[in-house]
């Protein structure tokens, strides 16, 4: 998982906008979050609103952009070979002049949170598919040690495998 951080100190939230619900980005599974609109127009209009009550200063920043990109390995739960997630975050709270501000260190972790979050996705995940190869094996009358050797296999095949069902 990587993830970016990108400030911009212009209130350029049509353009964002824009970018990330662009045809060729796929943007198609939108989740809003203290917004009362879900039209770009009006999302542009809401944050620029609100960008109003947040103090002026120079270079300060306006928004945040954020990308979350995960694993390719990830991709099966996804429609593209990519799968990322933009975030928009005004730089000031809800009609306040309180801006929003994290240090590296509690970026810092909270990357590493997400990232542990992430792994632990796709263990359960694995488990899941070891499970439904181990019934399937059942019904077609393979013996458990042949169960054994197909997810031994399957180990050999990926080591990460190994490393991600290790993990706790």
């Amino acid at each position: 998982m990587i993830i970016k951080s990108r400030s911009r100190k212009e209130a350029t939230f049509g353009q964002l906008i824009e970018y990330i619900n662009a045809p060729g980005q796929k943007g198609k599974h939108a989740v809003f979050y203290n917004l009362k609109n879900r039209s770009r127009s009006k999302i542009t209009e809401e944050f620029l609103q609100n960008y109003q009550h947040g103090p002026k200063r120079k270079n300060g920043n306006a928004l945040y952009h954020e990308m979350i990109s995960f694993s390719a390995k990830d991709s099966a739960h996804f429609d593209k070979d990519n799968p990322h997630v933009h975030l928009i975050i005004s730089a000031n709270l809800i009609r306040s002049k309180k801006k929003l501000r994290l240090s590296q260190f509690e970026f810092k972790q909270i990357k590493k949170q997400l990232e542990i979050y992430q792994k632990k996705i796709i263990r359960s995940c694995l488990i899941r598919l070891f499970l439904k190869i181990k019934n399937l094996a059942n019904l077609s009358g393979q013996s458990k040690n042949q169960n054994k050797s197909a997810v031994e296999k399957l180990n050999e095949r990926d080591p990460q495998i190994k490393k991600i069902m290790s993990l706790r």
